[in-house]
């Protein structure tokens, strides 16, 4: 079983491109206007001003909560996530392998503007937690199959 967002990461990388596109071509038109003589030049400043706080504003909010690709699948008899954040630069691409023998448990933590994923290990009679996947970018729907799929490797190890 697969399960990836590949489409949230197509339409944010489209978001942020025509985000981008929307900046570069508000600030030159207002370089433009700078360029010849006018009476409002108050309103310009105010108004690249509004841009640029709104760009900033926009990547920042994507930078805080975290959006991630997610993969999972269950080839070979092990629960295998790959994951990497959906951001312009400094992505680290990640991947975690969990035999299905040694699958522990999961949780899903929830806070003010992020979702989580804490997935869980048996190793040498111990219980190991990886670092937590930002799973922000799913929609409910996504959470829900992935809680189920998880769910199934769950019971069918029992």
């Amino acid at each position: 079983m697969i399960f990836e967002n590949k489409q949230f990461a197509a339409k944010s990388k489209l978001h942020r491109i025509l985000i981008t596109l929307f900046f570069t071509v508000n600030v030159a038109a207002v370089v433009y206007y700078e360029a010849t003589d006018n009476a409002f030049n108050i309103y310009r400043t105010i108004y690249a001003g509004l841009v640029l706080l709104t760009y900033i504003t926009y990547n920042s909010i994507r930078l805080y909560r975290k959006y991630y690709y997610i993969y999972l699948s269950d080839d070979y008899g092990k629960i295998t996530v790959r994951f990497y954040p959906l951001r312009l630069v400094a992505k680290k691409y990640r991947a975690y392998e969990i035999p299905l023998i040694e699958f522990h448990h999961f949780e899903i933590i929830e806070t003010f503007s992020k979702k989580q994923l804490i997935l869980s290990r048996r190793k040498d009679n111990k219980i190991v937690n990886y670092p937590p996947i930002s799973i922000t970018a799913l929609s409910a729907n996504e959470i829900k199959s992935i809680k189920n799929i998880l769910n199934q490797y769950l019971q069918n190890k029992k």
